[in-house]
């Protein structure tokens, strides 16, 4: 994919945002709220069509999307508006495309520990590089041959290797290599400390080593997703305390906005371009932690947010059903939106100023 992989937020943010909207559509069509218009991607609009009664848009910014039900910012008395409907369901409907980002992201996870698999806890080992004049160029080690035992003891990880090597410094020992699908049987020296240049361990080599995966049954691979976005929800909230106490490591230079999110999807590709992993596992992977951050970012109690707006049924259940009028909490979304926008500009200025220094987020 070159350097053109941070293209992919593209997609990847259409489709979670998408998903996140007909969250709100399938809750708000279930209370019988009129949902004026469904729009992939932000206006201008491209093309239209109606249909049942919901107005279907594409639009020309494709890195957002929206569902517009009636009469959801203004006043309204008709049975099919928003504001008629009772606290608990438009709460539901607000929590809807939150809760539908976190289950597609659960159900990206089952699908790749479905067909790709999870880790075994095994590794295959091999000879990444040999220094010349060392024990394992003596004893024939080629770069890619893999370790399969050495003085008996099948090697299932680089530590394993790391751990057999250490117990036999100075003795000769057995070393059993898979090379072109031939076995080779080798006898090497391992050095002590003492014996070797600085900077060189026992053998004289580098080690590459490749995870095994094993695919997980249907059945238990989607409850294993769910579980994953458990864990990811626990880490971003945990993120986000230190953030507020100041204990995060890298601060407020860890926000990113969609440029950043770019980048990290592009050294991500890159990265897994480079290793045994496929890509297309890194992409969802990274789809569904972005999902879960898209739903988290709503949840906040943020004006103009899903969180904000739950704010506002929350004091209405608190006030004993008596509202703000809904003229007056949309004036607060409407400054909320325009103080998200103005973090979301400088939030870019900061992802620029990265691209322009060449700073990685991912290897910090």
């Amino acid at each position: 994919m070159g350097n053109f992989a941070w293209l992919l937020i593209v997609p990847i943010l259409a489709v979670l945002v998408t998903v996140h909207e007909f969250g709100h559509f399938f809750a708000a069509r279930h209370f019988g709220v009129a949902v004026e218009e469904f729009g992939i991607g932000l206006p201008p609009r491209i093309v239209g069509r109606k249909w049942k009664g919901t107005l279907w848009s594409l639009n020309a910014i494709p890195l957002g999307g929206f569902a517009r039900m009636k009469d959801e910012n203004t006043s309204g008395n008709a049975t099919d508006s928003f504001q008629t409907k009772p606290a608990y369901a438009r709460a539901i409907i607000l929590i809807a495309g939150i809760v539908f980002n976190f289950i597609f992201a659960a159900f990206i996870f089952a699908f790749i520990f479905a067909v790709h698999g999870v880790p075994s806890g095994t590794e295959r080992v091999f000879v990444g590089g040999v220094v010349a004049g060392t024990p394992a160029q003596q004893a024939g080690w080629q770069p890619g041959d893999r370790i399969v035992r050495v003085d008996g003891r099948e090697i299932t990880s680089s530590q394993t290797l790391s751990d057999t090597i250490n117990n036999a410094l100075g003795k000769p020992v057995q070393v059993e290599l898979l090379r072109n699908g031939q076995t080779v049987s080798t006898t090497v020296t391992p050095r002590p400390p003492e014996a070797r240049p600085e900077g060189q361990g026992a053998t004289g080599i580098t080690v590459n080593a490749e995870a095994l995966v094993q695919r997980e049954a249907v059945w238990l691979a989607i409850p294993h997703g769910f579980r994953e976005v458990v864990n990811g929800i626990g880490a971003i909230y945990s993120g986000l305390a230190g953030l507020i106490r100041g204990t995060q490591p890298g601060g407020v230079n860890n926000l990113t906005g969609p440029i950043g999110i770019g980048q990290v999807v592009n050294e991500a590709v890159q990265q897994a371009s480079q290793s045994t992993v496929p890509v297309w596992v890194v992409v969802f992977q990274l789809t569904a932690f972005i999902s879960i951050n898209l739903g988290i970012l709503n949840l906040l109690p943020i004006p103009a947010l899903d969180g904000g707006r739950l704010v506002f049924v929350l004091i209405e259940w608190v006030r004993r059903g008596k509202r703000v009028p809904p003229e007056r909490e949309g004036v607060v979304h409407l400054i909320g939106m325009a103080v998200l926008l103005t973090i979301f500009v400088l939030v870019a200025f900061v992802d620029i100023q990265r691209l322009v220094d060449g700073r990685s987020i991912l290897q910090r």
